[in-house]
């Protein structure tokens, strides 16, 4: 009887001493970069730890907007001008990518490069060798070929099948793949296999896609405490049946959610926030943290300033640092093959670089496929990775491996898993069919890399139906954690009156605060049981 009544009393004082959710802790290993005007009028790039520790300025001349690459070795960043700029994490090889940009640039998750959108092209630009590829013309897309409406593109999913954008084209109405609305500003999702197929995702802005899984996210400017963050199933693009608030505080309680980005773990969410206010130049914002899945009120703050702290990207794992020896980088580091009955998907290409220094020595490649008709062959520009007969290929999603061997290469071996997704104009598979396994290619040499692509030897194609799920390599990643060196770097020192150095890294709940709370109980519950006894 005394042991219940103390967990009676337990339970009836734990909402006084937990007044709100606990919360996830930051990651150890994790970093955000963001924009900020702590300093002075100007707006320049800073990076933290996830908890708000270690607050260092990067650039000195103007910038904003930064965005950290999927495995870490750059961050992004447009300065004054919009010309894009490209930055080490550590702070050197400062470097411009582009002389303009139109609109925010963004990774793709794949690891190829940075797509930036210049007018009304979408072009993606490879971080090392400067190269400019055209992804996506607006007058590809049906809906917006007239220019009448707008289209900021903010984002591919995974797999570069989906285009994440904001866009003006529901304004008077407009009847999209999903059904008839009209909406002010929304964000929209463009199915680039289908690309007359625009899906109206929600009113408001920012939408934003993962590094894997098929939710996406954007800010709702319609919800009940609007602006709040809100997710969907691209599983349900045509019913928006899984729309639902990833994020949602009050308004006036740091609930002005802004700029959402996920982190490439695929596990936080990072943004901005304000009490209430929107414009971007005046407004008191700082940056918080969510673990996506806790619940909509869970939440951490990174920042505390008087001034704008806000467009933050976060990456997590070990920082990138310069190499004493040849490093393999191969990008992008998983290749996707959308195949229907009537035409073959386009080959793909591997490009295999050294990010260290010194010479890279010969690669080998073998393949372990379950990806019926695949060929890969090396050539000049790297390795050319596509699809041969698919005649008897039946629907379905098939996996494979290439992996990537360098001899004296930090980094080496490199996996990189290869989906191809057979649509339902293939048959229906036979009931029964028998697993073939997993076939293996012999390896071929890098020696022919400078060799005329008419010249590549190919590998034959491998039919087994065997399906191994495989993890996406990380790239250019050494494999001993490091700290970041901050000698290139100009060091913020804290301020007493609320600058960086000032609260930066407290969450909504501070761990000293349970102390005394906890101790109390305590007592009261062993006075409690004594006197029962």
């Amino acid at each position: 009887m005394a042991i219940r009544g103390s967990f009676a009393a337990l339970f009836l004082f734990l909402p006084l001493v937990f007044p709100g959710p606990l919360y996830a802790a930051p990651p150890a290993d994790g970093w955000v970069v963001w924009q900020s005007n702590r300093a002075d009028s100007r707006f320049e790039v800073y990076r933290a730890r996830a908890d708000g520790s270690e607050v260092t300025r990067m650039t000195t001349c103007g910038a904003g907007f930064p965005s950290w690459a999927p495995d870490g070795r750059w961050i992004a960043y447009q300065d004054n001008a919009t010309a894009v700029f490209l930055i080490r994490p550590d702070g050197s090889e400062v470097q411009a990518l582009t002389t303009s940009s139109d609109h925010v640039p963004f990774w793709l998750h794949d690891n190829s490069g940075l797509a930036i959108q210049q007018g009304t092209e979408l072009l993606v630009f490879d971080p090392e060798t400067k190269e400019g590829t055209l992804l996506l013309e607006l007058g590809d897309l049906p809906p917006f070929a007239d220019g009448s409406a707008s289209l900021l593109w903010n984002a591919l999913t995974w797999d570069n099948r989906y285009l994440l954008a904001g866009s003006d084209l529901y304004l008077y109405g407009y009847t999209g793949a999903n059904g008839s609305i009209t909406s002010g500003f929304s964000a929209v999702i463009v199915d680039l296999l289908h690309r007359d197929k625009v899906y109206w995702f929600g009113s408001g802005c920012w939408p934003f896609s993962p590094p894997a899984g098929d939710l996406v996210f954007h800010i709702c400017g319609d919800c009940p405490t609007h602006p709040d963050i809100y997710h969907m199933s691209l599983a349900d693009l045509a019913t928006r049946a899984s729309y639902a608030p990833e994020v949602a505080h009050a308004d006036a309680d740091w609930g002005h959610e802004y700029n959402p980005r996920v982190s490439n773990d695929n596990r936080w969410l990072v943004y901005m926030a304000s009490a209430g206010c929107h414009d971007g130049d005046t407004c008191d914002y700082d940056i918080w943290l969510h673990e996506i899945g806790a619940g909509p009120t869970e939440r951490s703050r990174i920042t505390k300033t008087a001034g704008f702290d806000g467009y933050p990207s976060m990456y997590v794992g070990p920082v990138w640092q310069p190499a004493s020896q040849p490093r393999l980088l191969v990008t992008p580091n998983r290749v996707t093959f959308f195949a229907s009955a009537s035409a073959t998907p386009a080959a793909q290409t591997l490009k295999l670089k050294n990010s260290g220094t010194g010479g890279l020595n010969p690669a080998t490649v073998t393949v372990s496929s379950g990806v019926p008709g695949l060929n890969v062959a090396l050539g000049g520009a790297g390795l050319a990775v596509g699809l041969s007969d698919l005649s008897n290929l039946t629907r379905g999603t098939y996996h494979g491996d290439i992996v990537i061997t360098v001899d004296g290469a930090l980094n080496s071996p490199v996996t990189v898993p290869v989906t191809l997704i057979a649509d339902d104009s293939f048959p229906t598979p036979e009931a029964g069919a028998p697993d073939t396994g997993t076939s293996s290619m012999g390896s071929i040499d890098s020696g022919v890399l400078d060799a005329n692509p008419a010249d590549m030897p190919m590998m034959g194609s491998v039919d087994a139906v065997h399906v191994s799920e495989a993890n996406p390599a990380v790239a250019d990643v050494s494999a001993q954690a490091v700290g970041l060196a901050d000698a290139s770097v100009v060091p913020v020192t804290g301020k007493k009156d609320g600058g960086c150095g000032c609260h930066v890294g407290t969450t909504s709940h501070d761990a000293g605060f349970w102390t005394l709370p906890l101790a109390g109980l305590l007592l009261f519950v062993l006075r409690l049981r004594r006197r029962r006894s």
